[in-house]
């Protein structure tokens, strides 16, 4: 069975310093939000406890949780960490992405239904 999500290596190492200092059994939770021009927009939080409705991917010493709320629109995203002199950051690539800001920070997705 194929995850999730994908994390590159770069973004894999990145998780696992963040819950370097989090509680055991922590993970990040990623998900979607309303927000943003274009509608919606990515968020990650540390949770200290994984629910039973979650989706978790493990990779290493990262550990990701989606909620069902989140799933649909998740999909088949792979999380990158890119880090330059003025910035860094996790990057998403999602398939399931129909449109975008200009700046990048928010998206939108299809109308289900």
């Amino acid at each position: 069975m194929k995850d999730v999500v994908v994390l590159t290596d770069v973004a894999q190492q990145r998780i696992a310093d963040i819950l370097s200092n989090a509680q055991e059994g922590a993970a990040v939770r990623f998900s979607v939000a309303e927000g943003g021009c274009a509608g919606m927009k990515y968020k990650l939080t540390i949770e200290d406890d994984v629910k039973q409705s979650d989706q978790l991917v493990e990779v290493g010493s990262a550990r990701i949780v989606i909620g069902p709320e989140s799933l649909f629109y998740l999909l088949g995203c792979e999380i990158d960490y890119n880090e330059s002199t003025f910035e860094s950051g996790f990057v998403y690539n999602n398939p399931n992405v129909t449109d975008a800001c200009g700046c990048g920070e928010s998206i939108s997705f299809a109308k289900q239904g």
